[in-house]
């Protein structure tokens, strides 16, 4: 390069200008310094550091320069890469949804990303050099420490919950991961925290909780019903009293009352409370009452705060009594609202009403109402069968002014014959008694399909020597009825044809509420619809087909069983739900050597037997053996008890594998063998019914035969 300018080192472009702009430099300021990019022996381009200083002769001109390069190519290329390291960094950072910050150990912040000040709606200006803990609550400080307290080179990392006030005032939970950074003295000197918002998930773990909680609680409260449903009252005074005091005690409040209810008025049988007016037997105007809209709208009404419905405070009962909350639901009989069933307090609840608090009072209207139509209907039948001990001539007018449909007929091959039928019976066909005498069924437009089960279930119950129940729906061009009919032979050797009587009851409403109570039971939990399923049906034998069936579908078991015990321990499996391909049990009787006394005892006392693999459990080898010959791997045992005595036990199999059995599945299986066993209360008391019918419907028969 001896004897040629310096712009040969230069890139061509910058040769000129960086010529002028020395010269002109040093001959302000005697000297320049700066970066040049020059060209290297290889061609490529490097940059280099220089100094360069003029040297002057005696009359003061500059003659020449004198240079110092240092090349700092290098250097330049580093620092390049580290400024395009830093900007991706800065750029993951800074697009990260999670909120990241640098704080030093008094809580002062001095990094935050950009989802950081989103979150905050504050600027990174206005968050740098500021504490964020006076943002969280004093309560979770505390936590916070410990967290930072507990952090050591060995342990850096560690996770805290807190919750932090929001610039909107509005309080929000936030998990964090900080990690602590330390010098080489140990001590630490920052941290660095990644953080995301977790209200929502705080919110859905509380809402678990609460739901857990309900259900615990209807749990619990479904036990206290089978206890009111299961005990036998010397009179409705005491039922009436048990029941108040539990739903009082259920529901944390003071008063209860059962009301009944005809026309305007409103009648107290039973009172539990400590106010002074409200007493047994008082009777006041309907529309003085909270229970008006109960009645009025035909379901369950609460208030959690009379107080606060300004609507409310002219109302009589807020005025004389000042009941602040309230809870109260319809008691249905046949179909109508007999009465009430309500309880209030003087004082306002701390929450709502909860689902599970309306569904248990409701409940236990639902079993009011069907214990005080059981007892009505024992009235009416008692005075039935006094009135037709008095005189034949108390039957027959019974028999004409009855609702029910009833009568006497022959049966002829392929008709019936009427010959003697009461009021309500030819108001049906839209006629008159006397015009109904002698005449064909057929004549009088019953249907043939009608007249063919008819004559179907005559032989039957001839056959039988028995009375003979059945239900069919009656369809005219205005409506569809359902009736409930019975027919019972009648001994009568003079006739040309056998006789029989009937008695036909309008069921319409029932089955219409059985109806509604089904749709209702389909948008209701799978526990309900499984129980109301079990409540709602007459028939035993549906009853334990419904509990079986129903059971084995929701526990997905490959069997389950209802065994009725007998007095000595042995059995018979009266229902079965069993998956295709196992062995088939529904029938057979079970004598099981190992099944003691012991056992027997332990299950009268409540004993859930729970095996989750029946070759590794503990249990005596002949048990085992008797298993193992209809293929069970793991079963689920539970007592059914009957008025307080054992009568027979539900039991799930799993035969295709062992299976650990759930404590939610044996609370379930624990709580539908309550219902089974109320289920088999309620037949009991329907086959006493039953019988104490066809010994009526006998004493007509031979009333008629000597009249």
């Amino acid at each position: 390069v001896l004897g040629t300018t310096v712009g040969i080192l230069h890139r061509p472009e910058e040769a000129t200008v960086l010529t002028d702009q020395i010269i002109q430099e040093m001959t302000r300021s005697r000297r320049w310094s700066g970066e040049i990019h020059f060209i290297r022996k290889d061609g490529r381009c490097g940059v280099c550091e220089t100094v360069v200083v003029p040297l002057y002769d005696q009359q003061d001109n500059m003659v020449a320069t004198i240079g110092l390069n240092h090349d700092i190519t290098e250097r330049e290329q580093n620092q390049q890469e580290l400024y395009q390291s830093e900007a991706r960094y800065r750029a993951i950072v800074e697009d990260q949804t999670e909120l990241i910050c640098r704080f030093r150990p008094d809580g002062t912040l001095t990094f935050v990303n950009g989802a950081y000040c989103r979150y905050f709606s504050k600027s990174e200006e206005e968050l740098i050099g500021q504490r964020f803990l006076p943002l969280i609550p004093n309560e979770d400080i505390k936590r916070l420490e410990e967290c930072i307290t507990s952090l050591s080179p060995e342990n850096p990392v560690e996770t805290v919950e807190h919750r932090v006030i929001m610039p909107t005032g509005e309080m929000r939970w936030q998990q964090w991961s900080d990690r602590a950074i330390f010098n080489e003295q140990g001590q630490l000197i920052e941290l660095q925290a990644v953080g995301r918002d977790i209200t929502e998930h705080k919110h859905a773990d509380e809402q678990l909780l609460q739901k857990s909680q309900a259900l615990e609680t209807f749990s619990n409260n479904l036990k206290h019903l089978h206890r009111l449903n299961t005990t036998n009252y010397q009179n409705f005074e005491l039922l009436y009293a048990d029941y108040l005091e539990t739903g009082c005690k259920i529901l944390g409040m003071p008063t209860g009352i059962i009301s009944q209810v005809h026309l305007n008025s409103y009648t107290i049988l039973s009172v539990r409370s400590d106010l002074e007016g409200l007493v047994a037997g008082s009777e006041f105007e309907l529309k003085n009452t909270y229970c008006a809209v109960v009645v009025h709208e035909k379901k369950t009404i609460a208030y959690t705060h009379v107080g606060d419905m300004a609507l409310m405070h002219a109302h009589p009962v807020y005025q004389t009594l000042k009941l602040e909350s309230y809870i109260g639901t319809p008691i249905f009989v046949y179909g109508e609202v007999y009465g009430s069933l309500n309880f209030s307090s003087t004082q306002v609840r701390e929450t709502d009403f909860q689902p599970h608090e309306r569904e248990i009072v409701e409940l236990m209207a639902q079993s009011l109402g069907r214990l005080i139509a059981a007892h009505q209907a024992e009235i009416e039948r008692q005075q039935a069968e006094a009135a037709l001990l008095e005189s034949e001539s108390t039957l027959r007018s019974f028999f004409n002014s009855s609702a029910l449909l009833m009568g006497v007929v022959e049966l002829l091959d392929d008709d019936i014959l009427h010959i003697s039928d009461n009021k309500s019976t030819a108001d049906f066909f839209g006629t008159t008694p006397e015009a109904m005498q002698n005449r064909l069924a057929s004549d009088l437009g019953a249907p043939k399909t009608h007249i063919r089960r008819w004559i179907t279930h005559y032989r039957e119950s001839q056959q039988s020597n028995q009375p003979i129940s059945f239900e069919y729906d009656h369809t005219t061009e205005t409506d569809t009825r359902w009736l409930c009919a019975t027919v019972c032979p009648i001994p009568d050797t003079t006739a040309p044809h056998p006789r029989f009587s009937y008695v036909v009851d309008d069921i319409t409403d029932r089955k219409l509420a059985e109806q509604e109570l089904q749709r209702q039971n389909q948008r209701s939990q799978l526990f309900s619809e499984i129980t109301l399923k079990i409540r709602q049906s007459l028939q035993l034998e549906q009853i334990l087909q419904t509990a079986v069936t129903e059971v084995q579908q929701f526990l997905k078991a490959d069997r389950v069983v209802l065994f009725q015990l007998s007095f000595d321990g042995w059995g018979k499996v009266l229902q079965e739900a069993v998956v295709p391909g196992w062995p088939i049990m529904l029938g057979q009787s079970i004598e099981d050597p190992c099944f003691h006394e012991e056992y027997l005892d332990q299950y009268r006392q409540g004993r859930v037997s729970n095996i989750c693999d029946l070759e590794n459990s503990d249990i005596e080898a002949c048990h085992v053996e008797m298993l193992q010959q209809f293929g069970v791997k793991a079963n689920l045992v539970v007592p059914i008890q009957q008025q307080d005595k054992l009568w027979g036990l539900l039991i799930a199999h799993q035969c295709s594998n062992p299976r650990p059995w759930t404590n939610f599945e044996s609370e379930l299986l624990q709580q539908l063998a309550d219902q089974i066993g109320i289920a088999l209360a309620q037949a009991q008391l329907l086959e006493t019914e039953t019988r104490q019918r066809q010994e009526l419907a006998r004493s007509n028969a031979e009333l008629q035969e000597f009249a």
